[in-house]
């Protein structure tokens, strides 16, 4: 039984769709996941972290476009015209992807900028506050309260 060319396009929508919501949800949970879990991780460790984490959303991407490619239907007028539009389509999501992927490296590098700067800041300030210390400038209840309060 052939499905008519309005059904066909409705259940493609339809399709693509749950593929734009899915990819959503996907850049989300990465998003927030691993802003959460790298604010533990040294920064020494961060680009192994940070790799693996991509990885992870690479294969969740990869995932979601091979099922969303498995349900097109492939009762259409021609094999031939399906297949070139499957390879279409895959060609579109691998631009897409990139484009993606381009995204998120930004977003990684201005983390590693941004806690980069907090660690200096941090060092900086401690550093003042051991000179003035040394200096004499603070007392020792005053140098430890600030220390402390950083804490």
């Amino acid at each position: 039984m052939s499905l008519d060319r309005s059904e066909i396009f409705l259940n493609y929508v339809e399709s693509f769709n749950k593929r734009i919501e899915a990819l959503h949800r996907a850049e989300e949970y990465f998003r927030q996941s691993s802003i959460i879990e790298a604010v533990s991780i040294p920064t020494n460790k961060l680009g192994k972290f940070l790799d693996r984490k991509i990885e992870e959303f690479n294969n969740t991407i990869t995932q979601i476009d091979r099922d969303f490619l498995d349900g097109l239907n492939p009762d259409l007028a021609h094999r031939e015209d399906y297949s070139s539009a499957r390879k279409e389509i895959r060609r579109e999501f691998g631009v897409q992807r990139a484009e993606l992927f381009g995204l998120i490296y930004r977003v990684i590098d201005d983390m590693i900028e941004k806690r980069s700067k907090i660690d200096k800041n941090y060092h900086e300030d401690l550093a003042a506050i051991e000179s003035k210390f040394m200096d004499g400038k603070i007392d020792q209840t005053e140098y430890i309260n600030t220390i402390l309060g950083d804490f």
